[in-house]
């Protein structure tokens, strides 16, 4: 499957997708899809934590447009995002898992007929929310790619 980068405009993450994929911006938030055969559509969505020291108006802001920030680990942080999608979740139905210095939580549900599969990432001040969102489950083609998108994912390093 030949590929291309992205790299996002703050240039916190990049990742590798499918090149007869489309990307377009909704609230500059990327969302990726198949235009031609696809059934749904992976959004990433990043926030870098590093600025938040000792500034607490851009933290109260950030809380509020994403209260699961407030979470005090990376399963809270997944906790708090389910709970505000109808879903019920605990720290026994949640699995942390590691890759590149990476820390992730992956998750599928179904919420009013749709199919979700969101992923959190963390990396030392950095949260990082993939959801990919369709009508139906993706069959298993769809599915290959949008776990090779996700495991293609490269979170910058903050270099102090």
């Amino acid at each position: 499957m030949l590929t291309q980068k992205y790299f996002s405009k703050d240039h916190l993450f990049s990742l590798d997708y499918p090149r007869i994929w489309e990307m377009e911006m909704y609230d500059e938030i990327p969302a990726f899809f198949d235009p031609m055969s696809g059934n749904g559509a992976l959004q990433i969505l990043s926030i870098d934590l590093f600025d938040l020291n000792g500034n607490d108006k851009k933290k109260d802001e950030l809380f509020t447009a994403y209260p699961y920030l407030t979470g005090h680990t990376l399963v809270d942080k997944m906790i708090i995002f389910l709970h505000m999608q109808g879903i019920k979740a605990d720290t026994e139905s949640l699995h942390v898992f590691s890759r590149d210095g990476i820390n992730f939580i992956p998750k599928e549900y179904v919420v009013q007929g749709r199919f979700y599969m969101s992923v959190m990432m963390e990396k030392e001040n950095q949260i990082l929310l993939a959801i990919y969102n369709s009508a139906k489950q993706p069959d298993e083609v769809e599915a290959g790619i949008i776990g090779e998108i996700i495991k293609s994912i490269h979170m910058r390093s903050r270099v102090n």
